[in-house]
Formats: C-alpha cells, sequence, structure tokens
C-alpha cells in the first residue's frame, strides 16, 4: 500500500473501506502529526476525477469547527486520495439512543456545519451516522462532504426512485432531510435496516418515542423529514430551533400536543361529571368531554382546573353540564355555578357525530366561553358590578366586529375607572384603544397627545396585565402600525399560548400569515378561528380575499353576502370589503353597487371617496391617505389599494411608485404575488425588484419568530 502514496505518508493502521475506498491512520512528515487518508476507487474517467479532486479542494476552503480539516487531495499513480484532520472519538452510528439535551447538541453542530457549507454553495450529498464524528472532547465533525457514498435511509423522497429528482444532484433541502433523519435516530433510538426509508409520516412520533420527543422537537423533525423540499428550513433556521430548544429544555413541558402554561393565580375550576341522555353505544362520550374539556382549559392562562370530578374547599367555580345525543345531531350544555351551587351561567353548543367521536371545534368553543365568562367572573369580587357589565357590553361589541370603535374605548375607559386598573380590563382597553387609533380618521391639533395617551395605555397594560392575551393581541397591533413584522408575529403568537381557544387571535395571527404569504397554514388557522367563533365577522371577509385571489369569485361573493345578512349592508368593513372585491377582480359594478348603502359618517364618507377614485378618472387619488397613515405599517397597507386604484386607470407607474414608497414596511407577500388586480405589473423589472425585498424582509421575520415560538408560522 505504501507504493500507492507519497513517502510522507507512514500507514499506521486501516480504519476500515472496501476493495474501492480504503481509509487509514498514517503519520504525515510534512504536518509532524497523524492523519487521516482516504483513499478512492472506482472514480471513473479522467474528467469525473478531475471534477471529484475540485469538489474536494472546494470543501478544503471551508474552515469551521464542524465541518473536517482536509489537508490535502491529489492523484498518486492510479489513486486519489484526501488526507484530513484525525478526530479522536466515535461516529454517530456508534453512540445508540442519546439524552436529549446531548441529541440537541450534536443536532446543532450538524447543522451549523451545513450552514457553512450550505452558504458557500457547498451541499454534503451522503449525511449519515457514520460520517459524523464526536470527538473525545465533545466536538461534532461533519466529515466526507462531497466524497461520501448515498444510503437510501437518509436520502431525501426526491432523490430516491421514483421520485421527482431520482438520480439528481443533491441539494440544500436533501441535506436538512438526512439532519432529520439522525435527529429522529438520535432521539428514538431506532435505526432499522439500512433498506428501510424513513419519512414524516414514520416520524409522527411512536407512541413508544412519546416520552423522549417532546412536542418542538417533534415539530422540528416533522419539518426537516417534510417530502416537499420548499417545507424543510434551512440549516441557519434548524441551528437556531436547535439552539432554542437546548436553552429551553428544562422548562419545556412533556406534553407533545398540548403544554399546560404551569402554576396561575386566577379562578379555580373543578369539572364535574357529565350527564349524559341519549343511546348506550355514545355513552362514553361523557368522559371523553370532561377529560378533553380539562385538557384544553389546562392549557389556558389565567385558570387553574382541577377534574373531572375532583373537587376542593378552594374551589372558586364548578362546571357541569349534558350532553345530549340524537345520532347524529348532539347538543352539550355547559353551566358554571358557585360551590354553593348557585348556578350563575350556562350556554349550549350544538353539532354533528363523526363516528363516534364530538365534532371537532365544539370542545374548543365551549372552553372559550368558559374563558371569558371565568375572566369576568374573576374581578367580580375586587370591582363593582357596574364595571363588569362594562367589561362584557365591550368585549360583545368587539366580538361582534362594531364598527363604532369609540364606543367600545369609551366603555372600557368607564370600567377602569370603576376598577382601578384590573389586569383583564387593562388589557382589553388597551387592545380597544390601539385599533381605534389604527382606524381613526380625527387629525387635530391634538394628535401627539392622542398617540402618546395610547402608548401609556398600552404600557400600562404591559406592566400590570402581562399574562393576559388582550395584551399581547394589543401589543401585536401595535407594532403592526409601525410596520414590524418579527414583533406583530410574536405578540399574536404569545397570545394564542396564552389562550388557544381565543378565535379573535387565531384570525389576527391567520391574517398576517396570509399577507406574509403563508397561504395554505393561514387557511387551516382561518378555519380553526372560524370553528371557534362562528360569528366573527373579520373570518369571513378575510376568507373573502383568500377566494378572489385564489380566482374563485362565487365563493368570495357568497361570503361577502353571508356576512352582510348578518350584520347589514351599511356595516364600514362589509362595505371596505365590497369594494376592494370589485378592485381586485375588476368588477367595477360592485365599487357602483357600495355606493347605494353609503351614508353621512366620517367612515362611510371616506369609502365614497374611495369609490369616487375607482369610477371617476378625474377622482384625486393621493388625498385618500388617512391623516392615521404616519404610521409606516399603516401606510404600506394603505399602499395596496392606492396602487389598485391606479391600475383601474391603467397607470402603471404611478401604482409602481406608491408601492416603492412604502417597501420598508411593505409585508403584503400575498397582495404582490397573488392579487388578480396587479397582474399587469408582474413583468415590469422594478416590479420584480420590490417582491423580491420584500420577500427578504419576510423571510428573515419569519424564520427569527419560528424559533421562539411554539405556534405555527
Amino acid at each position: 500500500m505504501n507504493d500507492e502514496l507519497p513517502r510522507r505518508y507512514t500507514i499506521r493502521s486501516r480504519l476500515g473501506g472496501d476493495d474501492r475506498n480504503r481509509a487509514y491512520r498514517v503519520f504525515d512528515e510534512m504536518l509532524g502529526e497523524e492523519v487521516v487518508l482516504k483513499v478512492f476507487g472506482g472514480l471513473g474517467d479522467d474528467d469525473q476525477r478531475a471534477r471529484f479532486v475540485r469538489d474536494v479542494r472546494m470543501v478544503r476552503r471551508l474552515t469551521h469547527p464542524n465541518v473536517i480539516r482536509i489537508f490535502d487531495v491529489a492523484t498518486h499513480g492510479e489513486s486519489t486520495f484526501v488526507t484530513m484532520e484525525l478526530v479522536e472519538g466515535s461516529h454517530l452510528g456508534a453512540l445508540g439512543q442519546l439524552e436529549e439535551r446531548e441529541a440537541i447538541r450534536i443536532a446543532t453542530g450538524i447543522a451549523d456545519a451545513l450552514h457553512a457549507a450550505h452558504g458557500r454553495g457547498i451541499t454534503h450529498g451522503a449525511l449519515r451516522p457514520t460520517n459524523v464524528l464526536v470527538g473525545g472532547d465533545g466536538r461534532v465533525v461533519v466529515t466526507d462532504f462531497c466524497v461520501g457514498s448515498k444510503s437510501p435511509r437518509y436520502t431525501a423522497p426526491e432523490l430516491r426512485e421514483g421520485g421527482e429528482e431520482e438520480g439528481g444532484p443533491m441539494t440544500p433541502p436533501a441535506d436538512l432531510f438526512s439532519l432529520g433523519v439522525l435527529l429522529y435516530e438520535m432521539i428514538s433510538g431506532a435505526r432499522e435496516s439500512s433498506s428501510h426509508e424513513v419519512d414524516s409520516g414514520a416520524v409522527t412520533p411512536p407512541h413508544e418515542h412519546e416520552a423522549a420527543l417532546r412536542r418542538e422537537l417533534a415539530e422540528l423533525v416533522k419539518r426537516l423529514l417534510a417530502g416537499q423540499p420548499a417545507r424543510r428550513p434551512t440549516a441557519t433556521s434548524a441551528a437556531q430551533r436547535l439552539r432554542h430548544l437546548g436553552a429551553q429544555l428544562d422548562t419545556i413541558s412533556r406534553e407533545l400536543v398540548l403544554e399546560p402554561v404551569g402554576e396561575s393565580h386566577g379562578p379555580r375550576l373543578s369539572i364535574l361529571d357529565f350527564r349524559y341522555q341519549g343511546p348506550p353505544s355514545h355513552s362514553h362520550l361523557r368522559g371523553a368531554f370532561a377529560g378533553r374539556l380539562l385538557e384544553v382549559l389546562a392549557t389556558t392562562e389565567g385558570l387553574r382546573v382541577a377534574g373531572p370530578g375532583q373537587v376542593d374547599e378552594g374551589d372558586d367555580l364548578l362546571v357541569s353540564g349534558t350532553i345530549q345525543v340524537a345520532a347524529p345531531r348532539v347538543r352539550i350544555t355547559l353551566r358554571l355555578a358557585k360551590p354553593n351551587g348557585t348556578q350563575i351561567w350556562s350556554t349550549h353548543v350544538d353539532g354533528l357525530l363523526e363516528g363516534d367521536a364530538l365534532e371537532a371545534g365544539m370542545v374548543r368553543r365551549l372552553a372559550e366561553s368558559v374563558r371569558l365568562q371565568a375572566s369576568a367572573l374573576s374581578i367580580e369580587e375586587v370591582v363593582s358590578s357596574a364595571a363588569v357589565a362594562l367589561y362584557l357590553e365591550a368585549d360583545k361589541l368587539m366580538r361582534a366586529g362594531s364598527a363604532d370603535l369609540a364606543e367600545v374605548v369609551s366603555l372600557l375607559e368607564q370600567a377602569n375607572s370603576e376598577a382601578g386598573g384590573v389586569p383583564v380590563i387593562l388589557g382589553k382597553r388597551a387592545l380597544a384603544l390601539v385599533r381605534a387609533e389604527r382606524w381613526t380618521d380625527e387629525c387635530t391639533e391634538d394628535e401627539a397627545s392622542g398617540h402618546d395617551y395610547v402608548f401609556e395605555a398600552l404600557t400600562a397594560a404591559r406592566v400590570l396585565a402581562s399574562s393576559c392575551a388582550d395584551t399581547f393581541l394589543a401589543d401585536a397591533e401595535w407594532h403592526l402600525m409601525q410596520g414590524s413584522l418579527q414583533a406583530t408575529l410574536r405578540g399574536y403568537s404569545k397570545a394564542i399560548e396564552l389562550a388557544p381557544t381565543s378565535a379573535f387571535a387565531h384570525h389576527r395571527l391567520a391574517r398576517t400569515q396570509m399577507r406574509a404569504g403563508r397561504t395554505g397554514v393561514a387557511r387551516q388557522r382561518l378555519e380553526h378561528a372560524a370553528m371557534l367563533d362562528p360569528e366573527l365577522v373579520e373570518v369571513q371577509l378575510t376568507q373573502v380575499r383568500m377566494a378572489a385571489f385564489a380566482g374563485d369569485d362565487a365563493t368570495a361573493d357568497a361570503l361577502l353576502g353571508r356576512v352582510a345578512s348578518r350584520v347589514g349592508r351599511s356595516h364600514p368593513a362589509v362595505l371596505m370589503t365590497q369594494i376592494r372585491l370589485g378592485l381586485w377582480t375588476g368588477r367595477l359594478g360592485l365599487v357602483e353597487d357600495a355606493t347605494r348603502w353609503l351614508g353621512d359618517g366620517a367612515a362611510h364618507q371616506r369609502l365614497r371617496a374611495i369609490a369616487d377614485a375607482a369610477t371617476r378618472r378625474n377622482a384625486n387619488v393621493d388625498v385618500l391617505l388617512p391623516k392615521v397613515a404616519r404610521y409606516a405599517g399603516v401606510r404600506a397597507e394603505m399602499s395596496t389599494l392606492l396602487a389598485e386604484l391606479w391600475l383601474v386607470r391603467e397607470e402603471f407607474d404611478e401604482a409602481v411608485s406608491v408601492l416603492r414608497a412604502t417597501a420598508d414596511a411593505l409585508v403584503d407577500l400575498d397582495w404582490l404575488t397573488r392579487c388578480p388586480a396587479n397582474v399587469p405589473l408582474r413583468e415590469r423589472n422594478d416590479y420584480r425588484q420590490l417582491v423580491g425585498a420584500v420577500r427578504a424582509i419576510v423571510q428573515v421575520s419569519i424564520e427569527d419568530v419560528r424559533t421562539r415560538s411554539r405556534v405555527t408560522l
């Protein structure tokens, strides 16, 4: 063997290999140290050997603590060899199942190595346990970039036999799939034969591994093993999420689906046994519903929950009810009572059986009703009944999509004055004030003090109501006005963590996800919000836009008609959506029709000006920018409307100009790429550059928040 190599290398031992490829531990006289030398055979003709050498030299220029150091690559006679540093330790395949902390640490090192390589245009191509080394000092080193042989088990599905890119070149997403298999194996200890192909279905995760694969870690593995390459995270994102998991390992709950929020100081609820009325074949629903209700309420901030059937002297409220079944229909009646038996509230939900189970959403809808009522009841002991009534009325108006935000603010200001700083009221008040500030048409000399007043209310909620979902909703709305997508996503996500059954929170996050181009995720979350609260007006109006952008005018018209029949044709939100629908789809008859319902109020006058600008070419478009557009986020949102008005007139330069003027805060990637109205702009270079810039901002924002949030983005 020594005759096949330059004299500078002295073989000490053989490390492994086969007839074609061999690895040795050698002493390099030039370096004065032991190194690993690998001899490669069967590389093909001279062109293939030259390509191999070129690829290895690219890797040699890659300097990173998690990437093996390559010293030399050359041919000697008929042999091609590569020398690299000697790492004293074990390869990953020899370590077996690992503790979560160690598995996350090793996976982070692999992800960092891939990040460094992908940034230089290098893919690994054959990532598997034997080319991940763990040194005696704990250092994680990835070896065999560009020189390893593929294993079916670790090869992404698109590159396997029958895949869309069968036999194609390796890509960064394919490397991330391999990382997903390695991470799954480290956590679960499962290493089937090399012919077994792991996919996202195989990591759902198995029941025997549920205790080991915590929720967030399981979600990351699923994303890494996604069947579609575009759905896998980048190496950068994977490394960030793994670091986040490692830092939070001691505090993350071991529940894979729902995570209790820990000790709460809110009212204590005990869930009593439910009565059942119906055929014996469905009597199991009684226990199933009580258990599921307990599980959902236990994840809600501000509630302490016991049960089913665990009554304690410290209970504040007792939850009971009746399940009535007349297949396929089912009605669940829920009641809240004082410990002395006095009933203080009740509600019911009707639904359908799905096989032997309750219709999806019934439990969460009732849980949200309990949350809202318990929040109101929790303050009765410390504030007057008048303050509670004011709070509940304001909440009802907000949930119903009231156009009179001034009335909502007035009710909450009175409630806060009566209550003297109760957290629940402070959070709701901050949310109402921010939303009113966003949509007000007034601009007076006192404008600055109005802005300061809203900010002071938000600050008070942040300090005194930091565990209230409404505070985080208010914070998200505030940052939405400022044009900060990252802070907006963080606020909505945190609100959902605190109130997982809040339809309003789910809708606001869905709307933001939609604008950020996450259409599929947004559609699912919108459906979830509609399930939680079928009467929430904003959900259906957002669905109008989604249908229109998908080219389904019939569905868009039907949804708009359904909302109008419930809240009235003259509702400003309905009329604005009708006008926008006409602009999106080029049906200016819808715009003309909307004017029939306009009155004399300030909101209606603004809508009339928009309608005039759409239907009369001599109307001034620029005056439509509202005074409140001193906020960058609002200016950016309004710029899409102004662009639509210019597009109606076929003034394409003006349309692009108004969009570019707000590019720093314009995050509506969905509008830029899917709105039917802007099709004429999509072949312009300046418009393409704008879309590219917005896409980059959106992607960075989503990746940043995704690493910190438990909520799917």
